[in-house]
């Protein structure tokens, strides 16, 4: 190869680096779980969650969705969010993400 198409390759690689963000990426702890928990309860809105806790609209959505837990309260089956669930959720996903085997 010569030494101009190296340098392309090299600016070309720089530029979409230099143009993309780091992306940091965190579990919610249990501590935020309960936040959202008092927030539900407190009858906020959803789209608030996630500017209060400084988190990703998708990622408090997936979380209500895996924290739900169906129950009856006077005689009707109600949705709820249940933290006990959500974490016992993401335990079970880490733990079931760890034995899975990639074949090549």
């Amino acid at each position: 190869m010569s030494h101009n198409a190296n340098t392309y390759r090299r600016s070309t690689t720089n530029q979409l680096n230099f143009n993309t963000k780091k992306r940091n990426f965190k579990h919610l702890s249990e501590y935020e779980r309960g936040e959202i928990y008092v927030m539900i309860k407190l009858g906020c809105s959803i789209s608030s969650i996630p500017r209060h806790l400084k988190r990703s609209r998708i990622t408090i959505y997936n979380e209500l969705k895996r924290g739900r837990v169906e129950q009856i309260k006077n005689g009707h089956k109600v949705i709820v969010y249940c933290l006990g669930a959500g974490q016992t959720q993401y335990e079970k996903n880490k733990k079931n993400s760890k034995n899975v085997k990639c074949k090549i």
